[in-house]
């Protein structure tokens, strides 16, 4: 014979309604009118009045439901703007039926969906197949914003027939959802063809200075278009690709603004989640074209998180997931990702994302030294800064934090 799974329903406690509290007090008057005017029919009233409530209240505390509970998230981890499936299954593990009842799910800003629904009843525990003494709760949440959030359990509301007494029962415990940045899929338009090929080996020349020391063949029909060597094409006149891969890939770095400067006001929120957006859409984008990735926050200790083609995607999405704004100085972190760049030894694209006041040319003209392309996108506040970094050399892109913007357009004047 099957054993019983293990119950996880945990009780809150029992508490009268607005109904049962009236009753009470109503009783206590009535105890106090029958002791000052001696009036026995007052006495028996009022015992009924205040029992009656007590009653409920020991009825439904020792109610308590014997249930199995099993909670999901489909899936786990959603983008911004996605909606996730939260799915309740409920088994009764008592000899009694559970009758139905209706159900809260309070959800954290951030998160919208369904609040409230109803239990349907659960018949008594049966070790065969049957499927009467269990329920599938489900329903739909939206993922407005990124963000960590702890979803509470939903909570059944049990009454008592008269409706003097309510307990609520937790139905499992909470459960984490992960909500990433929303990643916008970079259209680069009539480059696609340089972005794969020309501009692609472009890049690739400045990070590796010794690109040219590749192996080179004709053009065969079936090699991808990614690996042709346009130098090589153009000095032998015919189409010629890349015979062995690069021994070491290209690399390039992310510095996102997370420091809060004092006149930073409330509104410029909306533009640091577009500059979290911008760096997700980046990052991805880099990756997505074989680029090693390394990414700063300004306000930090100066810890620079690499990331690489293989899993870098889902990597940078769940960093990028909890990432806030503090009020910090941002030297660490840009200095950190200065220190990172020149130990590498190579010059390499660098991308700084900025949306606050806080003040910034400084700190990042020791990065400009490793960056080329060296590209600053502003938004927010940040675009007071435009002219003291162009003076430290770094293009500056300005961004509108309410429309989305192209911002490989113009990636070839970029490059050095």
């Amino acid at each position: 014979m099957a054993a019983r799974p293990a119950s996880s329903g945990i009780a809150r406690t029992a508490r009268p309604t607005l109904r049962g509290t009236a009753l009470a007090a109503a009783g206590v008057l009535s105890l106090i009118g029958a002791a000052a005017l001696g009036r026995s029919d007052l006495l028996f009233a009022g015992l009924f009045l205040v029992v009656a409530p007590l009653a409920a209240l020991v009825s439904i505390g020792r109610s308590r439901p014997d249930w199995e509970v099993r909670r999901s998230f489909g899936p786990d981890v959603v983008e911004a703007g996605e909606t996730v499936r939260d799915i309740v299954v409920v088994r009764n593990l008592a000899d009694r039926a559970v009758p139905a009842a209706g159900w809260r799910g309070p959800l954290p800003s951030g998160l919208t969906g369904e609040r409230r629904g109803v239990l349907p009843r659960l018949e008594p525990f049966s070790l065969g197949r049957r499927a009467l003494d269990r329920a599938s709760l489900s329903r739909r949440i939206r993922a407005e914003r990124r963000g960590v959030y702890d979803v509470a359990p939903l909570t059944l509301r049990r009454v008592d027939p008269f409706g003097l007494a309510v307990a609520d029962w937790l139905m499992g415990a909470a459960r984490p959802l992960l909500v990433t940045p929303r990643v916008t899929a970079l259209d680069f338009g009539s480059r696609a063809a340089e972005l794969e090929g020309g501009l692609v080996s472009e890049l690739l020349s400045f990070a590796l200075p010794n690109a040219d020391e590749v192996a080179v063949r004709e053009y065969h029909p079936g090699d991808p278009i990614r690996r042709v060597h346009w130098r090589a094409t153009a000095r032998h006149g015919e189409v010629m690709v890349r015979e062995e891969e690069r021994q070491s890939g290209p690399s390039a770095w992310l510095l996102l603004d997370t420091a809060r400067a004092a006149r930073d006001g409330s509104g410029d929120e909306a533009a640091f989640e577009r500059a979290v957006e911008l760096v997700a859409s980046l990052g991805v984008a880099l990756l997505e074209h074989g680029f090693a990735l390394g990414v700063a926050e300004t306000a930090s200790d100066g810890v620079v998180a690499r990331y690489d083609a293989s899993g870098g995607r889902q990597e940078l999405a769940r960093a990028l997931a909890g990432v806030e704004r503090r009020a910090e100085g941002e030297r660490a972190g840009a200095m950190g990702l200065a220190a990172q760049a020149r130990r590498s030894g190579r010059v390499s694209p660098t991308f700084v994302v900025l949306a606050s006041a806080y003040p910034t040319a400084v700190a990042l003209g020791e990065l400009r030294r490793s960056a080329a392309p060296a590209v600053a996108f502003l938004l927010g506040p940040a675009v007071a800064h435009a002219n003291a970094l162009a003076a430290e050399g770094w293009e500056c892109v300005v961004v509108d934090p309410d429309e989305s913007a192209d911002i490989w357009a113009g990636l070839r004047r970029w490059a050095p």
